[in-house]
């Protein structure tokens, strides 16, 4: 399995209806175990474990948000924002401190319904509330992810930039930047779903 969705300019399925996207609550967690091992591994102990002080508040909001989209009750997406620090022995090309949107992750059979979309506007309009802007940072190899943040108003900043532990496989990175302050109103006017 590619870890990028087909690059497929407007091949979409049908919207999904009745998507409720909210933040992540303890009893989305095995649900974000399997999605995370389906997509990109890993063992379902550690990744338990770390979805469960995600999701009972022992990272701070001010951190840490992440968000899950629900269809009837299944828990088929997760998306996250963080906020990254710039350390006082940063090297010189490291990212610049602030929010950050991590990367979404929908069920296969789901994709191309919208639901990124979804969570990516709920993420931004949260954020919108307390932050002027927003960055994200993506392989360049991943074309979906570059044209729907583009969609949002996402500009490239830089792909000459460092972060630990961060490697683009196969690509180089890209470095994208969202003024916040000049956000189209239509977004911000959205209600943020409670959880």
């Amino acid at each position: 399995m590619s870890l990028f969705a087909a690059y497929e300019p407007g091949a979409s399925g049908e919207k999904l209806e009745s998507v409720q996207v909210r933040r992540a609550l303890p009893r989305d967690v095995e649900a974000l175990v399997e999605l995370t091992i389906a997509r990109s591994g890993g063992t379902h102990e550690d990744l338990k474990a770390s979805y469960d002080r995600e999701t009972t508040g022992r990272f701070s909001e001010e951190e840490n948000r992440l968000w899950v989209a629900q269809y009837a009750a299944d828990t088929i997406a997760f998306g996250r924002c963080r906020w990254i620090d710039s350390p006082p022995e940063a090297p010189p090309k490291h990212i610049p401190e602030g929010w950050y949107l991590g990367g979404v992750i929908v069920t296969e059979s789901l994709r191309r319904r919208g639901v990124a979309r979804q969570l990516t506007a709920a993420r931004l309009l949260d954020l919108s509330q307390n932050a002027g802007e927003v960055f994200y940072f993506v392989n360049a190899r991943n074309r979906p992810s570059i044209d729907l943040h583009s969609e949002f108003g996402f500009v490239e900043v830089t792909r000459d930039f460092e972060f630990p532990r961060v490697s683009f496989t196969g690509g180089e990175g890209i470095l994208f930047r969202l003024d916040l302050e000049r956000w189209p109103e239509s977004y911000r006017m959205s209600r943020i779903p409670a959880p």
